[in-house]
Parts: structure tokens; C-alpha cells; sequence
């Protein structure tokens, strides 16, 4: 018989074991490391707890790798429950992951109308199924250095203004060499060099790089009308209007961009510190027209849940909580400090209220957040990052390196992603 000396210390082993063993394990939330927002969502975790009694471990995982370590982890059957990504790698991970459409139509609570209007489920649905709940917009729109039009004595463009005309009218009068090198010292418009903002000015032509952004399924690299953009912006970046480089942030006055073809809300905020109050005066304004029009290019940062999840019923609870409702969705305080609006849209009014009481320009965003012709910035497909770069690299050999034709990189670019697409054709 065993003395109560070691007999006590079993039974309490055995106890702790047994409730252990009934015990749930936690809901793992894998996301980019992201300051403020981690802070935030672990704030959310420990309220989601407190409410329903399940357990969401949130794990920061380094932006630039997620998408490479939740392969491996699936490999070997060690895979998150949930996700947070952005919209383009859906169609790259989206064998890995649980159709949301059940849980959407069966949970009455839950209604698709809490997104604005151009968050549609098609967006989410790279083949066929709904695989992401969108939490936050990423949505740029052409912005402006008051500052720098005032004393100038250029007035705001208003809208309905066109690239091929009144663009480059206004933005000739900001085009400076001031020390005679042949070079200018001061730019019109500042171009992120990638495939996907340049996009933005080839769909107010009419053009688009492919037949559709979300699975497509041919490329339209080579049609007339985007050669057409790509020369246009060929040649404003020759003229000086444009360029991929400058200082649209300096400190001192040092600013010698006085348009961006992609103002964030970052910026907004930013223009309201100290050190830039003196030298930048931010504010959105309409985007040039072109032959079909305007509208912005949007990315989202979805959740998704992964279809080796033991806990999907609990984990779409958890997707759910944070989307759903307006007090627990990201909202104004994280917004502010990044590119990223709300995607709930009770919160994106709330959001936008608050920034409209300082900018009143904004309403310009919220314009190109709701036209119908707003689409996705990149790809979603398979091999979407391996055809962005392919396009980014030839359209930088055509706009900065200069040693080819504009027809001739898109040619060569048609060349390799045309095949790629070939390959996932249904």
C-alpha cells in the first residue's frame, strides 16, 4: 500500500492531468508583426476569452516571410488555425484553406453588408469558394503638397481634370531645373515603381495587365490601350513631370514632389506631427480622368482559416469577433498610423468622420473607395508574386534603366507570364 506521503502527490498529478487533458487547446492566430495592430489584436484575444471562455494564442510571424513558413508548417501538419494575410496570396495558399461559405450562409448573426460595396465575396473566391474575411482596406488615391500649390499659386484640381491634358498643364508648373544641369530639381507627380500602383493609371485609359485580377486567366499586357498607358507615363517620366524618385517627405522645406499618384492615410497623419507641420500640408484630391475614367486599386488584409484547423467552428467564432463588430474591429487608433482603413464599414464612417474633421479633402479617398471601377491592386493567383516581379522587372527596364522599348518589355513580359497563366487554366 502506498504511503500518504507519495500517494498524495499522484493523485494530484492525476488530477491535473485529467482536467488538462479535458481542457481546449488554444485558437493559434498567426499575423505580420505589426506594432500597434499585434498590440490590438492580442487586446481583442484577451476579450474574446474573457466573453466566451476560448483560448487564441496570437503568434507575429516577420510580413515578408508568413506566406513561406505557413507552407512548411502544413507540410508537417503544424499549421495555424487562423491566418491573417493579404488578398494576393490567397490564390497561392488557397489549397490549404476551409471553405467560408458554410459558416457565412448557415450563421444568421453574420451579414456580408457589414463590408462597403466594392468589398465583394467575389474578391474572396479565387476558385469559386469564399476563403478570407476582410478586416482592413489598403486603398491609395492621387495626394497633393498644399503647401507647395500655395505658393506656387496653383490652384487644387478639381473634378473631372485629365492626364493627358490638364495633368501635365499643372504638373508643368511644379517641373523645376533650378541649377541647370539638365536634370530637374523639382518633380509634378512621385510613381511607386511597381506593376501594381502603375496599374492604377493604365485602368483610367481603359487598360488593365490582365483579363482579371482575381484568377486570371490571359494577360493584356500587350493590348493597344495599355501599351498606350505605359507610353504615357514613358513620357512624362522623360519630361520631368513624373518620376520614381524624390523627396515627398523632408524635413526643412526639402519636399520637391508636389503630387504623389498614391497618398495613404499614413501620410495624413504624418502631415499633423511636429516636424512636418512647417514643410508638408497633405491632402488627397481627385484623380486625373482618363479615356475610361478613374477609380483606385485595393488591397485587403483578409483572415483565413486553414482547413487542417481542429477548432473551425470556435475559430470562425474568433474571425467573426473581430470583423464583425464596429468596437472591436481595428478602428480609428491603427488606422491613423498606417496605410490600412477599416474594413467593417460602421467603423470606415467612424474612421472617416474623425479624419474629415482635420482633412476635409478625404472625401476624395471615400469617392474612390466606393466606384464601381475600383479593383484589386495585385494579382491573385498561384504564382501571383512570381508574375508581379516579372512585370515590375520589364517595366523597369522600359521606364528607368531605358535600355528597351515600351512595347518591347511588355512584349517580353507577355512572353513568360502568358504560359504561367496557361498552366491554371480551367
Amino acid at each position: 500500500m502506498l504511503s500518504r506521503k507519495i500517494a498524495l502527490p499522484i493523485l494530484m498529478v492525476l488530477a491535473i492531468a485529467g482536467s488538462s487533458a479535458l481542457a481546449q487547446p488554444a485558437i493559434e492566430h498567426w499575423q505580420p508583426a505589426a506594432g500597434v495592430y499585434s498590440d490590438w489584436v492580442r487586446e481583442m484575444a484577451r476579450k474574446f476569452e474573457a466573453e466566451t471562455g476560448i483560448r487564441v494564442n496570437v503568434v507575429d510571424r516577420e510580413a515578408g516571410l508568413i506566406m513561406e513558413v505557413l507552407t512548411v508548417y502544413a507540410a508537417a501538419g503544424l499549421a495555424p488555425d487562423v491566418v491573417m494575410t493579404g488578398s494576393e496570396a490567397l490564390g497561392e495558399i488557397e489549397p490549404l484553406l476551409a471553405d467560408l461559405d458554410p459558416y457565412i450562409d448557415r450563421d444568421a448573426s453574420f451579414h456580408w453588408d457589414i463590408y462597403p460595396p466594392s468589398i465583394t465575396r467575389d474578391r474572396l473566391r479565387p476558385s469559386g469558394r469564399t476563403v478570407g474575411l476582410p478586416t482592413l482596406i489598403w486603398a491609395p488615391t492621387t495626394a497633393r503638397n498644399a503647401r507647395l500649390f500655395d505658393e506656387a499659386g496653383v490652384a487644387a484640381p478639381s473634378r473631372g481634370w485629365t492626364w493627358e491634358e490638364d495633368f501635365r498643364e499643372v504638373a508643368s508648373k511644379f517641373t523645376r531645373d533650378d541649377d541647370g544641369d539638365g536634370l530637374p530639381d523639382q518633380y509634378g507627380m512621385l510613381l511607386p515603381a511597381s506593376y501594381s500602383h502603375l496599374g492604377i493609371i493604365v485602368h483610367h485609359f481603359g487598360g488593365s495587365w490582365f483579363d482579371n485580377m482575381v484568377s486570371p486567366s490571359h494577360s493584356r499586357l500587350t493590348d493597344p490601350v495599355t501599351i498606350e498607358a505605359v507610353e504615357f507615363i514613358y513620357g512624362e517620366l522623360e519630361s520631368g513631370r513624373m518620376t520614381f524618385e524624390g523627396n515627398w517627405w523632408g524635413d526643412s522645406g526639402a519636399q520637391n514632389i508636389a503630387m504623389h499618384l498614391t497618398g495613404y492615410t499614413s501620410d495624413e497623419a504624418r502631415s499633423f506631427r511636429p516636424e512636418y507641420t512647417d514643410t508638408m500640408h497633405f491632402e488627397w484630391m481627385p484623380p486625373p480622368r482618363g479615356a475610361a475614367g478613374t477609380g483606385t486599386d485595393v488591397a485587403l488584409n483578409v483572415m483565413v482559416l486553414l482547413e487542417r484547423s481542429n477548432r473551425k467552428d470556435d475559430a470562425w467564432r474568433w474571425m467573426k469577433y473581430l470583423v464583425e463588430n464596429p468596437e472591436n474591429n481595428i478602428g480609428v487608433g491603427y488606422a491613423q498610423n498606417s496605410p490600412r482603413i477599416p474594413a467593417n464599414v460602421e467603423a470606415f464612417r467612424m474612421f472617416f468622420e474623425d479624419i474629415s474633421r482635420r482633412t476635409p479633402s478625404v472625401q476624395y479617398l471615400v469617392e474612390e473607395l466606393v466606384n464601381p471601377r475600383s479593383g484589386e491592386l495585385r494579382i491573385v493567383h498561384p504564382e501571383g508574386r512570381r508574375i508581379g516581379l516579372t512585370i515590375t522587372e520589364w517595366l523597369r527596364r522600359a521606364l528607368i534603366e531605358r535600355d528597351i522599348p515600351v512595347t518591347e518589355a511588355l512584349i517580353q513580359a507577355e512572353t513568360v507570364v502568358e504560359p504561367v497563366l496557361a498552366q491554371f487554366r480551367k
